[in-house]
């Protein structure tokens, strides 16, 4: 009998992470797999004495891994990689009535949950968005900013190559937008001395108190951020979004990608006088592929055996 292992490499509070996994588990018993479950979190120790032939990793940018894929990729594991994001709404699902997922080969090098999640770049690469010609409408309103975590922007350059702070980035759209600035705190990660003191002295910046990031997109002309999971809940809404690292939405038509201050400077006057050159059907096409790619519980187990036996994720 073939062996699966399955395995949470980082803590987590979040209860649909074990809901999804276990469903995970399910779906790989009722297809004739035995599966092993490793909590590498609680300090369970590795079954290095097991050959398994298919592994599903969350989180599977934790420090630990290395030497974990290393001894997979040696005895010719298939590795998959599940996160639960699904447009950034997880934080909402309070049960685990067919909850939404991903789950794909492909983990983003730099950070497993760039621009929604890992998965997602197994296709990304070779999607190209479908342009209508109609362009994204512009409505009055301010420059929604979304703040990150400061360790992540530090530790991975390469998907946030232009700030390694929250300072930096806050910094340059204050100072070079032509339309009023809110800027949002991230949910799970504390504000630094520096951002306070920006904002508190910026001009044209202020704190964005909305009750969630929903109301918070209702008032916005516009959003600016990194790489972070709001990118694709702004376009889902027809929204232009100034992308400023490596997000899976940086593609042409559906975002603007932005590197220098007269990026900024551009597009915000644009906004100003309620023009925008992204594309609303390469935005719709975006999204449609993000769906067709994200995975639902009652996807299991008949998705999952397609996805093993084709090397696809099963959608028609």
């Amino acid at each position: 009998m073939d062996n699966v292992l399955v395995h949470q490499a980082k803590p987590t509070d979040n209860p649909n992470v074990r809901i999804i996994l276990d469903s995970i588990a399910g779906a790989f018993s009722d297809l004739g797999y035995n599966v092993i479950r490793w909590r590498s979190a609680c300090g369970d120790p590795f079954p290095y004495n097991t050959r398994f032939t298919h592994s599903i990793i969350f989180g599977g940018n934790a420090n630990w891994t290395p030497p974990i894929k290393l001894y997979l990729t040696d005895i010719g594991t298939d590795r998959m990689y599940v996160e639960v994001d699904d447009f950034g709404i997880y934080r909402k699902q309070k049960s685990g009535d067919d909850l939404t997922f991903i789950l794909n080969r492909g983990l983003c090098p730099w950070s497993p949950t760039i621009g929604g999640v890992c998965g997602f770049r197994d296709w990304a690469g070779t999607f190209k968005p479908i342009p209508s010609g109609i362009k994204v409408k512009v409505r009055s309103g301010y420059l929604l900013v979304c703040l990150q975590d400061n360790v992540n922007l530090q530790n991975h350059r390469e998907a946030s190559p232009l700030f390694n702070s929250n300072d930096g980035f806050v910094q340059h759209v204050v100072a070079n937008s032509h339309i009023p600035v809110r800027i949002r705190k991230h949910p799970d990660y504390p504000l630094t001395s520096g951002v306070l003191s920006i904002v508190e002295n910026s001009a044209n910046g202020e704190w964005d108190d909305s009750p969630d990031i929903e109301v918070a997109l209702d008032g916005a002309a516009a959003l600016a951020c990194i790489d972070s999971h709001v990118g694709v809940r702004a376009i889902l809404r027809n929204l232009p979004v100034m992308c400023y690292g490596r997000a899976l939405y940086r593609m042409p038509g559906v975002s603007w990608r932005c590197i220098t201050a007269e990026d900024t400077i551009t597009h915000t006057e644009e906004l100003k006088f309620f023009l925008c050159n992204l594309d609303k059907g390469a935005q719709d096409s975006f999204i449609e592929k993000c769906r067709k790619e994200t995975w639902r519980l009652s996807d299991l187990p008949r998705r999952l055996k397609d996805y093993l036996e084709k090397g696809n994720t099963g959608e028609k």
